[in-house]
């Protein structure tokens, strides 16, 4: 956690299109759950298929 604490990472991170966010691994879990929820939904109702 240090690391990302460093000015000069969030930076590069920030810069990369990332946001340094400190959180526990069981939050970081249910972001990540979300995330895959919203995304499924979203690929569901466009209909995106892999061929």
């Amino acid at each position: 956690m240090r690391i990302l604490n460093s000015a000069d990472v969030k930076r590069r991170l920030f810069d990369s299109g990332a946001e340094v966010v400190a959180s526990s691994p069981a939050e970081l879990t249910d972001a990540i759950k979300s995330d895959m929820a919203t995304t499924g939904k979203l690929i569901k109702d466009v209909g995106v298929r892999a061929d």
